[in-house]
Parts: structure tokens; C-alpha cells; sequence
């Protein structure tokens, strides 16, 4: 029986929608779901623990992860990408209805009602 509500197709729809040519890689939702769990700062902690002149440095090297999971360096760096995106997106939404909040604030005092 499917759940009437899919977290991963969700966000897949999301992605396809408001991240359009941001990644080279398309992510698979277990790795999206894994890295989520994981945070923004342990998968660069996993980066750069990858950088350590034996694992390698380039976009194919992987990481196996636990319940057999593996994850490749370009998966890690596109993800991040996205959130470091995402987060500006929200930061810039955030000014713009500051913004607006500060001018429909000062209005009444410099049009005062009748």
C-alpha cells in the first residue's frame, strides 16, 4: 500500500520545480534522505574528511556509509550546493518582506488617518 503522503517524491517535485539546471546529477531520494538526516555540517565534515590526499579528490570517489549505503563526492557537493542556493533564496525572501513590512509600518505615521 503507497502512503498518501511520499516525503521523497515531494521532494523531488520540489526540486524539478525551483532547482532547474542547479546540479549536474540528478540526486537519488535514499541519498537525499541520508544526507538530510546527516545535516549541512557533518557532510562537509565527510568532504573534507575525503580530502585526505588517499580517498581521493575527484567527483566519482565514494563513501560507503552505514546500511550499505554509498554516496559519491559529486552527490555530497551538488546537495550542498542546492542547500547553500536554497538558503540564499530564503535570506533574499526574508529582505523583501522586511522590506515591505518597514515601509506598511511607516505609511500611518506619515499619512496619518483622518
Amino acid at each position: 500500500m503507497k502512503p498518501a503522503f511520499d516525503p521523497a517524491r515531494l521532494r523531488l517535485l520540489f526540486r524539478a520545480t525551483f532547482c532547474r539546471g542547479k546540479s549536474d546529477t540528478q540526486i537519488p531520494p535514499d541519498v537525499i534522505d541520508e544526507l538530510e538526516r546527516r545535516g549541512i555540517d557533518s557532510v562537509r565534515a565527510l568532504l573534507a574528511s575525503m580530502s585526505d590526499g588517499y580517498s581521493g579528490t575527484g567527483r566519482n570517489t565514494t563513501i560507503q556509509l552505514g546500511g550499505g549505503l554509498k554516496i559519491r563526492r559529486d552527490q555530497m557537493e551538488d546537495w550542498l550546493k542546492d542547500k547553500a542556493a536554497t538558503n540564499a533564496r530564503w535570506a533574499k525572501v526574508g529582505t523583501v518582506a522586511a522590506i515591505i513590512a518597514a515601509v506598511l509600518a511607516v505609511l500611518p505615521w506619515v499619512y496619518p488617518p483622518p
